[in-house]
This record gives C-alpha cells, sequence and structure tokens, in this order.
C-alpha cells in the first residue's frame, strides 16, 4: 500500500512533475509508504518540487518520502527539490521506518536536495 498526496505518471518521452501534494497523518496505523508526491517517467524528465508530508501522530511502518521520483530509461534527469516532511506531537515510528526528506530520486542521477 502507497498513500501518495500526488502522483505523476507518462509512458512517452514527455517530461512528467509532482508538484504541491501534500499527505497529513494525524493518527491510526498506516502500514505502507508515504509520499508527499509521486512522479514516475518511462522516458521523459520526472520532477517532484514542493511536496509535503506532516505527521502528527499514529504508527508509521513504511519509509515516508517527500518527494519521490522514479524513472523507467536511461538518460533521463530525475529532480527532486525543496520538498519537507514535517514531524510534530508523538507519531509512532518502526525500527524499520526510513525518513526521507528533500527528495527521493531512483533509477537516474538526481539533481537537487533540499
Amino acid at each position: 500500500m502507497i498513500i501518495s498526496g500526488g502522483y505523476a505518471s507518462s509512458d512517452g518521452d514527455s517530461a512528467t512533475t509532482a508538484t504541491g501534494n501534500s499527505v497529513t497523518i494525524s493518527g491510526g496505523v498506516i502500514g505502507g509508504n508515504i509520499h508527499g508526491g509521486y512522479a514516475y517517467g518511462a522516458d521523459g524528465d520526472v520532477t517532484a518540487t514542493g511536496n509535503r508530508v506532516m505527521i502528527s501522530g499514529g504508527t508509521v511502518t513504511g519509509d515516508v518520502y517527500d518527494g519521490f521520483t522514479e524513472v523507467g530509461g536511461a538518460g533521463v534527469t530525475n529532480t527532486a527539490m525543496n520538498n519537507t516532511v514535517t514531524i510534530e506531537g508523538t507519531p509512532t515510528f518502526t525500527p524499520t521506518t526510513g525518513l526521507y526528506g528533500g527528495g527521493y530520486a531512483s533509477d537516474a542521477p538526481m539533481l537537487g536536495r533540499g
């Protein structure tokens, strides 16, 4: 299971962008990963910017990504910038939970974090 504030996908060579999305968790048990914004591109440049995850309660057992990009082709540029994870209150995280702030880019060279 993935909880995502926004999801953008392209199967062609056009650019894909997930911008300005957010997820707020204030209680319950979240058993999967959380993405503020998720962008996937097969052959075009992929960008995740200005996405947010806010956690103030509950239990999180998966990983937390504020902005997440993934590409399927070679020679594609990943950009993940200006994304944030905010933790307030007393949420619970398992020992295997990963917190990725600033953005996370997989499968290709990445531009920017922060």
